[in-house]
């Protein structure tokens, strides 16, 4: 069955053929000459989230998804509409390619779903010959005959052998990054034009936009190697996608991908512990205040916050860094306001217009010392 892994390579490696120009024409107007799409992205990381660029190689479909998927500023989302469900496909298709890179086992109608929603972004950034190109491609590797076979996508590999596979991701990423290097030495950077049509480091909060990506046994039965991976890659999938992002949230946002609107003890502690893993194998940091964050230096760099009018967070959903880099700037802008005008305004930015004594001492508390660290 390793030709199933070849039916997947051969759908990606289209989308990420015809991706690049597709994007481009459709971000022109928000670039001066001589740059490229990738610039949104790299100064979306540095002007807002004050982090180093990586990942700008044009033909990386990580990149091409991460254009279709996270929120551009005040671009917003040019590739989406009010359902979001573009939005969605692209998130279901980054966590199948984590599943993809780590050997995970992939039914025929999953990996069906995967042209499908490969057609539907492409159909979304531009191209009229979507249809034409995957229904080629399902022709030429005989998905659909496979369909009636439950046998799953790739070999079956032995566990020895599967513990090859984050080395395999490592090396890839490594390459991808030197590539990436290497096409965007003469990239323009920062604009002004740019930068105003991606606004500033105050952007809306947006909630994650939940995909069901399995079923409540999965988070009720054995968590396995199979089972194991596919929440490590939702989990990877939400925190790129929304950190820095409170435990409490994350955990919610995991359930309900996997159709478990309210975690019972013994799931929440599955999920918590392949967050913790996460954290002490490197892939993710977590802060004092239970922040979850890509890396430690992501935390000390960003200087965002993400004003909620519509309260989608509660007051222990917000990180204090966040509350902390809120107050930094209204500071600046009031001069003179005394420690609990501030902590007022602070929670005002956030949807608090009645501070309780719960919302004063959590935002009291951020706000201790130097709010600027």
């Amino acid at each position: 069955m390793s030709n199933w892994r070849h039916m997947l390579d051969d759908a990606f490696t289209e989308m990420a053929e015809v991706m690049p120009e597709l994007l481009q024409s459709e971000m022109k107007q928000y670039l001066a000459p001589g740059q490229r799409w990738p610039d949104i992205l790299m100064v979306l990381d540095q002007e807002h989230r004050r982090v180093d660029p990586k990942w700008y190689r044009e033909g990386d479909p990580r990149v091409q998804l991460r254009m279709v998927t996270e929120r551009l500023g005040n671009i917003g989302y040019p590739f989406d509409d009010s359902t979001r469900e573009t939005s969605a496909r692209g998130q279901m298709l980054r966590i199948v390619r984590n599943d993809f890179a780590h050997w995970q086992h992939l039914t025929a109608f999953e990996v069906l779903r995967v042209f499908d929603d490969i057609e539907h972004v492409l159909q979304r950034v531009g191209d009229d010959r979507a249809h034409q190109r995957l229904a080629h491609l399902r022709q030429y590797t005989g998905l659909s005959s496979f369909l009636i076979e439950p046998e799953p996508v790739g070999p079956r590999i032995p566990a020895a052998t599967s513990d090859t596979a984050p080395a395999l991701v490592e090396e890839e990423t490594a390459l991808n990054v030197r590539a990436a290097r290497l096409e965007r030495k003469d990239a323009q950077g920062s604009t002004p034009e740019l930068a105003g049509a991606l606004g500033s480091e105050r952007q809306p909060y947006q909630p994650y936009r939940v995909v069901q990506q399995g079923h409540p046994e999965d988070l009720r039965g054995r968590l396995g190697s199979i089972r194991g991976q596919k929440v490590r890659s939702v989990i990877t999938d939400v925190v790129e996608s929304q950190w820095p992002v409170m435990l409490e949230p994350l955990l919610r946002d995991i359930g309900r991908s996997f159709g478990v609107q309210r975690l019972t003890e013994k799931p929440r502690g599955k999920v918590d512990y392949q967050v913790r893993s996460m954290a002490t194998q490197g892939l993710l940091y977590t802060s004092e205040d239970r922040a979850v964050w890509p890396s430690p230096e992501a935390e000390r760099s960003w200087h965002g916050f993400r004003p909620d009018p519509d309260q989608h967070r509660g007051c222990g959903d917000i990180p204090a860094r966040e509350m902390r880099n809120a107050a930094r700037a209204l500071s600046e802008a009031q001069g003179d306001s005394t420690s609990l005008d501030l902590v007022r305004l602070t929670a005002a930015e956030f949807g608090f217009q009645r501070l309780t004594s719960t919302i004063q001492a959590r935002f009291g508390t951020a706000l201790e010392g130097n709010f600027d660290q």
